[in-house]
C-alpha cells in the first residue's frame, strides 16, 4: 500500500535540488501504528514543480492514500484574494488528478484523499479553521470527487466544542502532540484497513518469488530471470505451467502497483521492480526546468546536438538520438522510448523527410512554454518590379 503525500510547498533532498518523486522512510508512519495485523506502508512525495506533473500520473493508482497539503495562510481571512484563488486552483487540480487516475469506469471508486492543512502555529484560530473548512466544503461540494473520496476530519476542533472540519489543521512543530496529526494519522490507517485490495490473498509461492526478486537487489529483471526464480520458489506445480503462472502472477503484482509489467511485444520482456527509480530519473532528464536542472547529460547533449538542443528547449521536440545520450547510462534505452510514448510522456511525430530511426522525433508537451511562441520573421521584401524598357 502507498501513501503520497501531494505537498504544496517545493521540497528539496539532501543535495538542495527537488525530485519528482522521493521514497520517504517507513518508520515515519510504521512506528506509530501499534496492535492488529502488520500494514507496510510505502511514503512517497511528489515533487512540485508543473514540469513534474506527467511523471506524478506514472505512479498513481487506486491502490494508494493520497494525503494533500496546503498552507492555511493562503486561505485564512487575512490572506490576498489572487492568493486564495491560486491555493484552491492548487486543490482542485491535485483532486482532479487523484479522481482520474483511481477511480473506475464510471467515476467510481476514486482513492481516499485527506486533506492537511498546515502552519496552525501561525492560523490557530478555530473560527479561521472552521472558515476554511466552510470555504473548502463551497468551492467543491458538487464534485463528485469531493464527496466520494475527501476524508472529513469528524472530531475537528470547533467553536462549539468538537464537530466536522473538511481538513486536518496540524502544527508540525508539536509533532504527535498535536491531536490533528495523530488524528490524520488514524484517518490514513482506517482508510488502508477499510481497502479490499489490503486484505487480497495470494500464493505463497507468488510472495517467495517476489522476496527473490526484490532480494536481487535490481530495479529491472528481464522475463527469464523472473520465470527462473518463480521456479525455483515452486510456481507451476499446480497444473500451470512456470511461464503461464508468471503472467498471472506478474499481471496482479502490477495491479497492486508492486511492479510495473505490460505484456505487449516491445515490453513484454521487461519486468521493473522499482518503477519511480526506473523511470523518475531518465524521465526527469526531458521533464524539467532546464535553467534549474541542468545535469551532465544534459551538458553531453546539448554540445551534441547544439541545433537539436535549441529546438527542444525552445520548442519541445526531441530526436531518438539525443534520447540515446541523455538515456545512455540507464539502459533499457528502447523500453524507456516506448514506456514514455505509452503515457505520453512524449507525443510520436510523423517524419517529413523520411528519415531513419535515429531522427525519429518526439514531442515534450510537459516543458512547452505557456506563452506563445514568437512569430516567424517576416519573409524579405520582394524586390520592386522592373519598369517596361521604352523605346
Amino acid at each position: 500500500l502507498s501513501m503520497w503525500d501531494l505537498g504544496e510547498d517545493m521540497k528539496a533532498s539532501k543535495d538542495g535540488e527537488e525530485r519528482a518523486v522521493t521514497r520517504l522512510p517507513e518508520d515515519l508512519i510504521l512506528k506509530h501504528m501499534e496492535g492488529g495485523e502488520p500494514l507496510r506502508l510505502s511514503m512517497w512525495d511528489l515533487g512540485g514543480q508543473e514540469q513534474f506533473y506527467s511523471l506524478h500520473l506514472l505512479v498513481l493508482s487506486r491502490l494508494g492514500i493520497y494525503a494533500c497539503f496546503f498552507d492555511m495562510r493562503r486561505l485564512c481571512s487575512t490572506a490576498d484574494s489572487g492568493d486564495v484563488q491560486a491555493c484552491l486552483l492548487y486543490l482542485r487540480f491535485w483532486i482532479n488528478s487523484v479522481w482520474a487516475s483511481t477511480s473506475t469506469v464510471g467515476g467510481k471508486g476514486g482513492a481516499p484523499i485527506v486533506l492537511i492543512g498546515t502552519h496552525k502555529d501561525l492560523v490557530s484560530s478555530v473560527s479561521e479553521h472552521e472558515r476554511i473548512s466552510k470555504l473548502l466544503y463551497d468551492e467543491f461540494r458538487q464534485s463528485p470527487v469531493f464527496n466520494a473520496s475527501v476524508c472529513p476530519y469528524m472530531e475537528g476542533e470547533v467553536t462549539t466544542g468538537m464537530g466536522q472540519l473538511w481538513f486536518f489543521p496540524v502544527d508540525n512543530t508539536k509533532g504527535l502532540k498535536d491531536p490533528a496529526i495523530v488524528a490524520a494519522m488514524r484517518q490514513i490507517e482506517e482508510c488502508a484497513e477499510g481497502e479490499d485490495y489490503v486484505k487480497c490473498r495470494v500464493p505463497f509461492t507468488w510472495l517467495a518469488t517476489l522476496d527473490a526478486m526484490t532480494a536481487t537487489g535490481r530495479k529491472t529483471l528481464d522475463l527469464p530471470s523472473v520465470e527462473a526464480l518463480a521456479a525455483r520458489c515452486g510456481v507451476g506445480l499446480e497444473g500451470l505451467t512456470v511461464a503461464d503462472e508468471v503472467q498471472l502472477m506478474l499481471a496482479h503484482l502490477a495491479a497492486l502497483g508492486v511492479v510495473m509489467y505490460f505484456g505487449e511485444a516491445q515490453l513484454r520482456n521487461l519486468v521493473i521492480l522499482s518503477p519511480v527509480d526506473f523511470l523518475i530519473e531518465p524521465f526527469s532528464l526531458i521533464l524539467c526546468n532546464f535553467e534549474v536542472h541542468f545535469k551532465p547529460q544534459h551538458a553531453a547533449a546539448r554540445k551534441r546536438f547544439p541545433r537539436e538542443w535549441t529546438r527542444f528547449t525552445q520548442r519541445g521536440v526531441v530526436q531518438r538520438r539525443m534520447l540515446d545520450v541523455l538515456w545512455g547510462g540507464f539502459g533499457n534505452s528502447a523500453e524507456l522510448e516506448a514506456l514514455a510514448s505509452k503515457h505520453g510522456v512524449m507525443v510520436p511525430l510523423l517524419s517529413e523527410g523520411g528519415g531513419g530511426d535515429a531522427e525519429c522525433e518526439y514531442l515534450v508537451p510537459s516543458i512547452l512554454s505557456r506563452d506563445p511562441l514568437p512569430p516567424p520573421p517576416p519573409p524579405p521584401p520582394f524586390p520592386p518590379p522592373t519598369p517596361p524598357r521604352t523605346k
